[in-house]
């Protein structure tokens, strides 16, 4: 990653850093998106299961020898469908989405990756594993094409949308 824009999404995280995820037993009803100006967007489960479904296999990892079939809606369906990406492409390129566990554990996507006027990366919030429904508290991310499985985040409880701040590559 560049110096700039390792600075740039650290300032990014510094901004979404005081909030707090939210247990999985507050998520069996839906996901909590929040967009770029905080505000809270809780799409149900009936909302998730109204979107296209995409299918992604993804080779054998160092914890499965077969490949996997993950089922779900595209991120990016899911991001619009809660209106957290309606912004101009000049806005997306300067956001970042944030991903959070039940664990707390976090990881990152640049908006750019999967808008589809960008990347479009095939990213999907998957809701079926092998043909297994994951449940609603166990709904996951895939991000195909990655080498390692680190922003895969399982039992996804929250998606935040972060502005990186003008002049923050400074």
């Amino acid at each position: 990653m560049r110096p700039i824009a390792h600075w740039a999404l650290v300032a990014a995280l510094s901004l979404y850093a005081g909030t707090t995820g939210l247990s999985a037993h507050a998520r069996a009803d839906g996901l909590v998106v929040r967009d770029a100006a905080g505000a809270e967007h809780r799409l149900s489960m009936t909302d998730l299961a109204a979107l296209p479904v995409v299918r992604v296999t993804m080779p054998p990892g160092k914890d499965h020898t077969a490949p996997r079939l993950f089922e779900g809606p595209l991120l990016w369906s899911v991001l619009s469908r809660a209106g957290v990406v309606g912004d101009p492409p000049r806005d997306l390129a300067a956001r970042v989405i944030l991903l959070e566990g039940t664990d707390r554990y976090h990881a990152a996507l640049a908006v750019g990756e999967v808008a589809p006027d960008f990347e479009g990366k095939q990213v999907i919030l998957a809701e079926r594993m092998d043909g297994a429904d994951l449940g609603p508290t166990h709904l996951r991310i895939v991000v195909p094409g990655d080498r390692r499985g680190a922003r895969g985040v399982h039992d996804l409880t929250r998606i935040s949308i972060v502005a990186i701040p003008s002049g923050a590559a400074r």
